[in-house]
């Protein structure tokens, strides 16, 4: 297994995260191929210097989901701090990625994880109420931004 910090150019290391989170996300089947702790850590290490900036999308989608939750859940007080924080976490995810774009793909990621745990303790999802032919599906963030955008 390559170390990251012995990469000579940028294909190598997005081929690398992208072994990283393909293995994560669909387990690996060979004991063999998990990656060391110390390699982790410098992919971690790598990963915190790169400087990110959010696309245009990717703030429409975390602005419109603040609306939506404010609107469908007054009682759960979402304080206006909570864009900055789903945009924080919006640039870890692309950080993650090694992507210096936050894109719409980052944004709901976030926002499915959030509005997750939000679920748990106001109940239902809002994300059945914005778009219900999506089920959770945000691949088609379009519908959940002409949603929000309409008047209640």
């Amino acid at each position: 297994m390559p170390f990251i910090l012995d990469f000579t150019n940028e294909q190598e290391v997005e081929e690398y995260s992208s072994f990283i989170l393909s293995k994560s996300l669909r387990g690996v089947e060979n004991q063999e191929e998990f990656i060391s702790r110390d390699d982790f850590k410098q992919y971690l290490e790598m990963v915190k210097t790169i400087q990110v900036e959010a696309d245009l999308s990717s703030k429409e989608v975390i602005s419109n989901y603040f609306v939506a939750t404010r609107r469908s859940r007054p009682e759960c007080n979402f304080p206006i701090t909570s864009i900055s924080k789903l945009t924080v976490l919006a640039e870890s995810h692309a950080r993650l990625r090694l992507n210096p774009t936050v894109t719409h793909e980052d944004a709901i990621a976030v926002i499915r994880l959030y509005e997750q745990s939000m679920s748990y303790v106001y109940g239902k999802s809002i994300c059945t109420t914005v778009a219900p032919q999506m089920e959770m599906d945000f691949e088609q963030p379009a519908q959940v931004i002409s949603y929000t955008k309409s008047p209640p």
